[in-house]
This record gives structure tokens, C-alpha cells and sequence, in this order.
């Protein structure tokens, strides 16, 4: 069972994980890293949900987007 000070502690690191997604400047990427981690879609649903091919593209996309994302959140530290 989580004490309060871990749960302010994780609810901090959430609000600075939404933060950095919101914060990222491709549209395109943006809502590709939501669907895919956030909502947790495959990538062939999020093909049909945006009416396109299944394609690389796809993936290569989100791993920028986590790139990116794992930049500007390095200084959290996901154990704490």
C-alpha cells in the first residue's frame, strides 16, 4: 500500500508526463503518442481511427515522440 507522500509523488510525475505530451510540437506526433500510450491502441487501430495505412511511418513516429518525451522528462526518476 502506497503511502500519501508516494501518492503525491506519482500524481506529481503524471501531471509532468501530461504536461511534456501537451507540450509536444508535432500535432501529428502528439496524437500518435496519446493513442498509442495513453489510450493504448495497436497500430492498426490507430491506422483505422485516422484513416490511414498501417504503415512504418506509424511507428517510427511514436518512437520519436517517446524520444522526445524521454528528454524533457529525465530528470524524473519513475522508482520514487
Amino acid at each position: 500500500m502506497l503511502d500519501p507522500e508516494e501518492i503525491l509523488a506519482k500524481d506529481e510525475r503524471a501531471e509532468k508526463v501530461l504536461k511534456a505530451i501537451d507540450s509536444l510540437d508535432n500535432k501529428i506526433i502528439k496524437e500518435l503518442v496519446i493513442l498509442r500510450d495513453i489510450q493504448q491502441l495497436s497500430y492498426e487501430e490507430i491506422a483505422k481511427k485516422l484513416g490511414v495505412e498501417y504503415s512504418s511511418t506509424l511507428r517510427i513516429n511514436v518512437r520519436r515522440g517517446r524520444a522526445i518525451l524521454k528528454e524533457k522528462l529525465k530528470d524524473i526518476n519513475p522508482f520514487t
